[in-house]
């Protein structure tokens, strides 16, 4: 499966601090219409052709982030659960590697396996344990 051309994503326009007002005007410029400035960026919903244009022709955007699936984890059976509902190959090639950064207060570590275990167990998730500890 693959994401459909017409499909709207929510996408993330990065751009360094201050630059948000002409990163609204270029993504503007560009075709798209910003939901919503934010400090270090642009919300939006763009068409797949919008986005490949905007990684080809944005001067400002540092990266663009595309949201492929918003659930909340409250535990790791959640986050599993959340995991597996994604289309990981509507976005992924199969053999992928996927590193796996998780931030924690305390034993970030135990928090890094098991995000990392969560993903490696999904039958549909190309996925790797690639994970980095971040502290």
């Amino acid at each position: 499966m693959t994401v459909s051309p017409g499909r709207r994503l929510e996408a993330f326009v990065v751009v360094a601090p201050g630059l948000e007002t002409l990163a609204h005007d270029e993504v503007t410029r560009l075709g798209m219409r910003p939901a919503r400035r934010t400090h270090g960026g642009i919300e939006c919903e763009v068409t797949l052709a919008q986005l490949w244009a905007l990684h080809l022709h944005s001067r400002l955007a540092t990266r663009v982030l595309v949201r492929a699936n918003r659930f909340r984890a409250d535990g790791f059976d959640t986050l599993r659960n959340g995991i597996r509902r994604v289309d990981w190959a509507a976005w992924l090639a199969p053999g992928t590697a996927v590193r796996v950064d998780a931030t924690a207060r305390r034993q970030a570590a135990y928090v890094s396996r098991r995000v990392s275990g969560a993903l490696s167990t999904t039958s549909s998730a190309p996925c790797a344990r690639a994970c980095r500890r971040r502290r």
